[in-house]
């Protein structure tokens, strides 16, 4: 009778009414001693460090490669009439100081830290293509692909020095309207309508393709880059209008004080422009 009330209630045996081979009051024993445990703990420690300090290394680079493309822009916006070919000349000279800098951080990408760290030296990244490809808009007069921006990051030999892939490439070209846009204006307020109107086609253009775009990164940027086509398109339609109305330094002086200067000394020089919170790495 006992027995089987001590089966009924389930006395001696473990979870699911199976028989608790262990025992009840049997303790399992610890495997490694405090030693062991501080030094697989002190291997954590260093891995980890290890990865801090590259990502620490490869943002500064980035935030560096950021700026640098900065100036270039900033620079290539004063590209015409007999300085031309020298401000190329020199734009040429500080793309090549960032393509160094890119050589430098591809140290820290190599193998699988590239897609472990892409998310730190993307911005960089993504500016260099912005200023890359509005210098080879201002020279040649047309939009680049993904293979010549390759290309800039691959040494003699083929090999490649960082790999651009097409999510950058098409983020990094998306902010190239804003750019677009002030050289449309800048050409108008110059007297060059007729360039004026090929920088606005193209912009069009450039909008009609991302709207046909099914990436979900790149629909934060549609804002701006409707309103910079927008821009660009008032402008040349207060020209055709009312051009007339206006000698043409009226008219350069009323369409530069109509848009913000990103690069003065108030926004493009401080901090609050130039400082990438790390969070958005």
């Amino acid at each position: 009778m006992q027995k089987t009330r001590d089966m009924q209630r389930g006395r001696g045996r473990g979870r699911g009414g199976r028989p608790n081979r262990a025992g009840g009051n049997q303790r399992i024993e610890r495997t490694g001693t405090g030693a062991e445990f501080d030094a697989l703990f002190g291997e954590f420690s260093a891995v980890l460090d290890e990865f801090y300090d590259r990502r620490e290394r490869i943002i500064k680079i980035s935030r560096d490669i950021t700026i640098a493309s900065k100036r270039v822009i900033f620079l290539l916006h004063r590209a015409f009439g007999e300085e031309r070919d020298n401000i190329l000349e020199e734009a040429q000279e500080k793309q090549s100081e960032i393509i160094e800098l890119f050589k430098i951080v591809s140290v820290e990408l190599q193998n699988h830290n590239y897609y472990r760290h892409l998310r730190s030296i993307s911005p960089g990244i993504e500016e260099f293509i912005e200023s890359a490809t509005f210098f080879y808009y201002v020279k040649v007069g047309k939009m680049c692909d993904l293979e010549y921006i390759q290309s800039l990051l691959s040494a003699d030999d083929g090999s490649i020095i960082l790999l651009i892939t097409p999510q950058d490439f098409v983020l990094g070209t998306a902010d190239l309207t804003g750019e677009m846009m002030r050289y449309c204006i800048n050409s108008v307020g110059r007297g060059d309508h007729e360039l004026a109107g090929v920088i606005a086609d193209d912009l069009r253009r450039l909008r009609n393709d991302y709207e046909l775009l099914n990436f979900p990164p790149s629909f934060k940027k549609m804002s701006a880059m409707r309103s910079s086509c927008q821009k660009a398109e008032n402008a040349l339609y207060s020209i055709q209008v009312r051009g007339s109305e206006f000698p043409d330094a009226s008219i350069e002086y009323l369409l530069q004080k109509s848009q913000p200067d990103p690069y003065s000394n108030a926004n493009y020089e401080s901090n609050d422009v130039l400082r990438q919170d790390e969070d958005d790495y």
